[in-house]
């Protein structure tokens, strides 16, 4: 009993191994996955319905539910259970499942807010991808669209001139007097908006080491506190480790639910 109960229990891991093997690479060959990650970092990732900081009801990620085409994103995201989801996203007792959210966020950023950057940023395609998901971040939030001299200097090239109009406005003036979260939001954007144009510095280059390096000693592991809008991809991107390794390290069944406060070791190489 105990032989096949350990077979049991090794196939159900390999099982949960492959399928992070999977998911991993089914992100890779995904060209949405850097915006979806940015925008779960910036908005959050809610299933049930709250009020932002202008007391909008939003749900999901930032996904506001009194804008005019919301009942027509969701009927044309969830066919004919549109009446239900709908319904429940608007109550905050109940909400919707994390496939739901996830549905809509990757819907609405495919069929409306990637259109619209690429609609007023002529050649998006050929910017830095850190350039792009910050367009995109913006013109998700409402302040790249808004502001047409932002956009002729993006569109000239002049990523600094740009970002430095960027934060000439009275939105970003008055979250940094209210310390709220859009001003440093908005100054995280501007900062990518610099690469536009921007040339590429040229390679270090440095002498050769005529001493033999130090054996560097493997380090074992260091905590990370998730924050608020804290994706495991996202995490992984910023300590330089995989999704896979810091999952098989926390032993994490569901790479997509993590908690705010929770304490994850990142594994060091």
């Amino acid at each position: 009993m105990n032989i096949r109960k350990t077979l049991i229990e090794s196939a159900f891991a390999l099982g949960a191994m492959v399928s992070l093997v999977e998911q991993a690479k089914a992100k890779e060959e995904d060209a949405l996955a850097p915006y979806i990650d940015m925008l779960k970092a910036e908005e959050g990732f809610k299933t049930k319905m709250y009020k932002d900081t202008k007391g909008i009801p939003t749900i999901g990620v930032g996904f506001n539910l009194t804008r005019s085409d919301a009942p027509e994103v969701f009927r044309q995201c969830f066919g004919d259970q549109c009446g239900d989801v709908m319904t429940r996203a608007k109550d905050p007792k109940r909400g919707m499942t994390d496939a739901e959210v996830e549905r809509l966020t990757r819907h609405d950023l495919e069929t409306t807010f990637l259109p619209r950057t690429r609609k007023a940023v002529g050649k998006f395609e050929e910017l830095p991808l850190e350039a792009r998901t910050a367009l995109v971040s913006s013109a998700y939030r409402g302040s790249l669209l808004g502001s047409p001299k932002t956009l002729a200097l993006i569109n000239s090239g002049k990523g600094s001139e740009a970002a430095a109009e960027y934060l000439r406005n009275k939105e970003y003036e008055a979250s940094k007097k209210a310390k709220t979260g859009v001003a440093p939001r908005m100054e995280r954007e501007a900062e990518k908006f610099r690469l536009i144009g921007a040339t590429p510095a040229a390679p270090v280059t440095t002498a050769p080491v005529t001493k033999p390096a130090e054996p560097v000693t493997p380090q074992s592991s260091e905590d990370y506190e998730v924050k608020k809008g804290d994706t495991l991809s996202a995490i992984a991107k910023r300590t330089g480790r995989s999704v896979e390794a810091i999952t098989r390290e926390n032993k994490i069944a569901n790479p997509n639910k993590i908690g705010v406060g929770q304490k994850i070791r990142i594994p060091k190489g």
